[in-house]
């Protein structure tokens, strides 16, 4: 932590996350009659760091709304200049400059032709979209399987043999060759996660729950899973308090997440002028044995 915050000596708890990103979209908005849009589920649990951005960009001087795909469908609809126009509560009807997807990832997210109708709006609009659709796939897990094939990171620009960099990294393999990874599961001489084509984490099947998962597939399933060698994380003994109370004291293990932002043109033009890059972190604490 010190070393990204500026090297020995420096505060490692100084975290501007939520300042950098706030600022970042409240640039996209290009004035008064324009919103930013977070797309949230409905009856959405986890909202306080969505209200913390929210109120951040607010008090920059920029409008940001909460709303679900199923709502977008049904208060939004497109102008001549291909913008979304966005009716509110107030009867205001505001231009929708920047999508930030808080919810989407998931088919669950789309239980009606509503949800789905919703998203086309937004895709199809000139709103800047975080991410949009071409993002969003990249994330999927495919993805990673294929970062790990030294020739394919060649081809996309990237040095052979980056000095460091593939000592961080872990096999993953696609099920392409059924019989070779499910001998390699068999033979339980490393951990492995399978892993499906989503973005982020939830669906994965871990440890001894994976050679069973894999012999219950279906040939045509396999296309839809990557399998990962497992990660093997420092252990450190710590306490995990909730309510003022140690509910747990124990080994842990901790996982470090890098937040950034990137804002592109079609034409390749960077919209954030060099103020994109690194935005801050979050660093999270579990109890060894917790899976996700």
């Amino acid at each position: 932590l010190a070393g990204l915050r500026g090297g020995a000596g420096a505060d490692p708890a100084a975290n501007s996350a939520t300042e950098k990103i706030a600022s970042c979209l409240r640039s996209q908005i290009k004035d008064e009659g324009g919103v930013a849009v977070m797309v949230v589920l409905e009856g959405e649990a986890n909202s306080f760091d969505q209200g913390m951005l929210i109120k951040r960009v607010l008090e920059m001087g920029g409008g940001m709304v909460r709303r679900s795909l199923a709502e977008i469908d049904e208060h939004a609809e497109r102008g001549e200049d291909g913008y979304l126009y966005l009716s509110l509560e107030s009867g205001e009807r505001k231009r929708v400059d920047v999508v930030y997807y808080r919810a989407g990832y998931d088919p669950s997210n789309y239980p009606t032709e509503r949800h789905w109708e919703g998203r086309r709006k937004l895709e199809e609009s000139m709103a800047v979209k975080c991410p949009d659709v071409f993002g969003q796939l990249f994330g999927a897990k495919k993805v990673q399987q294929v970062l790990c094939i030294e020739d394919e990171r060649a081809r996309l620009g990237a040095p052979r043999g980056s000095e460091g960099v593939e000592e961080t990294w872990v096999g993953m393999w696609p099920l392409t060759d059924f019989p070779a990874v499910r001998a390699m599961v068999a033979r339980g001489d490393k951990g492995y996660v399978l892993k499906p084509q989503r973005e982020g984490g939830g669906n994965n099947v871990y440890g001894r729950e994976v050679l069973p998962a894999l012999d219950a597939m279906e040939e045509g399933e396999r296309e839809g899973y990557v399998l990962m060698e497992a990660i093997s994380p420092d252990v450190f003994t710590n306490s995990l308090i909730k309510d003022g109370e140690v509910k747990y004291e124990g080994e842990c293990s901790a996982e470090f997440g890098v937040f950034g932002v990137a804002c592109y043109g079609a034409d390749g033009k960077d919209l954030l002028e060099g103020k994109g890059g690194g935005m801050g972190y979050i660093c999270r604490c579990k109890r060894v044995g917790v899976d996700e």
